[in-house]
């Protein structure tokens, strides 16, 4: 299918689920919204995902956005990690961290790489990726990866010259007990007692 009509496929859909007899049924899904309108779900998994592994690089936002909404379709992990890896590197949408959630669902090994690469190359466009979630979901795959190689990669950020990607690089380390805590600065019972003294108190 082209890109237009699996915008106006997935923008059916979303009027399908929001009739009155649809909205409080329990099979509200994407699936059953597709069946209602005379399409396959499994063929039309297929249909978006060609289109966005050969077209996707020349798609605009809202095409690659209903292109994969229609992917996530008709039951968990049916996306293919190729896909996942082509819409981690492209740079001409905003379903970074959805895509980065879908590595992390997988933790598939082959993921290590991409998931660095992203890392290291950042957005292009950073307006709504000013405290850099994309990248610290990105690092939440890797360490549910969990490979000596995805350890490695992390390991190596911890020690990056940006803060931020440093910062969620020990947040994995910690969380998986791979790095101590940072202590904190104890205070002796001396010296809180001594604290503790009126300002009046003889010494």
């Amino acid at each position: 299918m082209k890109p237009q009509e699996l915008v106006k496929l997935y923008h059916a859909v979303l009027e399908k689920q929001t009739e009155r007899k649809w909205f409080w049924s329990r099979k509200r899904t994407f699936s059953s919204a597709l069946k209602a309108l005379g399409h396959s779900p499994e063929e039309i998994l297929a249909e978006a995902t060609a289109t966005l592994l050969s077209e996707g690089d020349r798609m605009t936002p809202e095409e690659i956005d209903a292109a994969f909404s229609l992917t996530c379709q008709p039951s968990e992990n049916t996306q293919s990690i190729d896909l996942l890896h082509h819409l981690l590197a492209l740079q001409n949408h905003y379903m970074h961290e959805e895509v980065a959630t879908g590595l992390q669902i997988e933790a598939d090994p082959r993921s290590v790489e991409p998931l660095e690469s992203a890392i290291s190359n950042g957005l292009e466009d950073d307006r709504f990726n000013h405290l850099k979630p994309f990248e610290r979901k990105c690092f939440f795959a890797l360490s549910e990866i969990g490979t000596s190689e995805a350890w490695t990669a992390i390991d190596r950020f911890a020690n990056s010259e940006d803060a931020e990607i440093r910062e969620f690089a020990k947040e994995q380390l910690l969380r998986h007990g791979r790095i101590d805590a940072p202590n904190k600065p104890q205070t002796g019972r001396a010296e809180q007692a001594e604290d503790a003294k009126p300002d009046n108190a003889p010494s």
